[in-house]
């Protein structure tokens, strides 16, 4: 039986991430918060510096990031991301609806992602 390959663990702190304010704001990292949209803190896990990162609006543009397989496609652009983008930065998405979308889309990229700190409301 073939073995199953083992998850990376992703933590994403709650009062970090920036979710659900709608794409035009979301960043991989805000310079004006320090925020960060699940992106952001995949490419602190895949060893990115913080200015890699920083204000940038989806993963196409922080070259400097070794992004896991399957996230971008051969000619570099976000198409595989789109979905995992669109689910955090839904202005209209529950919390948990949107956590178990981020879970899955993660998994799919070979990671475990662990939510911690307190549940927002909606």
């Amino acid at each position: 039986m073939p073995s199953v390959p083992k998850l990376k663990k992703l933590t994403i702190d709650r009062a970090l991430w920036l979710h659900g304010e709608g794409h035009d704001v979301s960043r991989l990292l805000r310079e004006t918060d320090g925020k960060m949209c699940c992106l952001g803190f995949l490419a602190l896990a895949c060893g990115a510096k913080r200015r890699d990162i920083l204000d940038e609006a989806s993963p196409q543009y922080a070259k400097e990031v070794k992004w896991p397989s399957g996230l971008l496609d051969a000619d570099g652009d976000a198409d595989g991301t789109l979905k995992l983008m669109q689910d955090n930065d839904d202005e209209h998405l529950r919390s948990d609806s949107r956590e178990r979308k981020i879970r899955s889309g993660l998994k799919k990229l070979g990671f475990e992602v662990l939510f911690v700190g307190r549940k927002s409301r909606t």
